[in-house]
């Protein structure tokens, strides 16, 4: 019996942060993972931005799976997108986008 993964291709991250963000929610959901391309990050500014980005292939038997959580993951960062900066309505300090609850006095936003 062979034990050995096949893997298919799943994405391509924009750089290496990202793609380890990637590998780990898909690991932690137990989808075996593998990045290639990390090692043209020496060649910034050198190599077209494109070139610089890091491929994620995931076990083929969990590739529609991977599919999910990538989805998942664009749906959230396009809800990210669109949220702004927010003032907060009790201390008046300004608060990323990202924060649910107020930095300085924890009001929600």
């Amino acid at each position: 019996m062979n034990s050995l993964v096949e893997f298919k291709h799943l994405y391509f991250a924009a750089n290496s942060t990202e793609a380890h963000l990637i590998k780990g929610l898909l690991e932690s959901d137990g989808i075996s993972t593998i990045l290639f391309g990390e090692d043209l990050s020496i060649g910034v500014g050198e190599l077209p931005v494109d070139v610089l980005q890091v491929g994620i292939k995931v076990d083929k038997k969990k590739h529609v799976k991977a599919l999910e959580i990538i989805s998942n993951y664009e749906k959230n960062n396009e809800i990210n997108d669109k949220k702004h900066i927010w003032t907060c309505t009790n201390c008046n300090s300004i608060n990323p986008k990202n924060f649910e609850i107020c930095w300085s006095c924890q009001t929600e936003s």
